[in-house]
């Protein structure tokens, strides 16, 4: 199969996005199928294995309606590009941490998340706040990066419209999270409980779970 090369000494991104771009235009023998690609993006985040990244969207969405839907896709597709850029990086320059702080990092992003809603921070700025989230795709894009890179490596024809379709895949399922947390927020707005006590409660369960979760790394470590 025909290969690009990209070298990415330090920060040279450039070289990179124009190869996946190329990629991209040049997708008629795509590794796998659009289907495929979905899938695997959308079962990324609804999967066992994804427990954490829906964790941290229940602990940052918090309360919120319908009205607030404009709010909520931001902060979903800030997080994608998080998750983008950080595959990227990994499947052409390799890791920046090992997967246990990576593991980490993760939790104690969840943690801190879980307890600004537990201690009814006032909600930063809006800059800062989804500064917050792209951090986190970051983070969580370079725990996925190695599976991907071995399903996948960034150095095929192709790759580019893989990434696109694999994302949209994370996307739709981002959703329908967010469509499921929407409903179980109603419910619980219309059992009388405010809604800074609804958020309280999505940070409570996503502490409570990654503090557990930071328990067991650090023991079986």
């Amino acid at each position: 199969m025909p290969k690009y090369s990209c070298m990415v000494p330090s920060v040279q991104l450039i070289p990179c996005v124009k190869i996946l771009l190329t990629s991209f235009l040049n997708s008629s023998n795509i590794k796998m199928n659009i289907g495929f690609w979905l899938k695997e993006g959308f079962f990324h985040i609804l999967d066992i294995d994804g427990f954490d990244h829906i964790l941290f969207l229940a602990a940052t969405l918090g309360f919120f309606l319908f009205q607030h839907w404009k709010k909520v896709i931001y902060k979903l597709s800030i997080f994608t590009l998080g998750h983008t850029i950080s595959l990227i990086w990994v499947g052409f320059n390799g890791p920046l941490f090992s997967i246990l702080w990576i593991e980490v990092l993760i939790l104690l992003t969840i943690f801190f998340t879980g307890l600004i809603k537990i201690l009814e921070v006032n909600e930063p700025h809006k800059i800062l706040n989804y500064s917050a989230i792209l951090v986190f795709g970051l983070i969580h894009g370079m725990g996925f990066a190695k599976q991907w890179v071995s399903i996948f490596p960034f150095t095929e024809i192709g790759v580019g419209s893989a990434l696109f379709f694999f994302n949209v895949g994370i996307e739709l399922a981002q959703i329908i999270c967010a469509m499921v947390f929407l409903a179980l927020n109603i419910f619980l707005f219309r059992l009388k409980l405010k809604p800074s006590n609804i958020s309280k409660f999505w940070g409570f369960l996503a502490l409570l779970t990654s503090m557990s979760l930071l328990f067991q790394i650090i023991k079986f470590s």
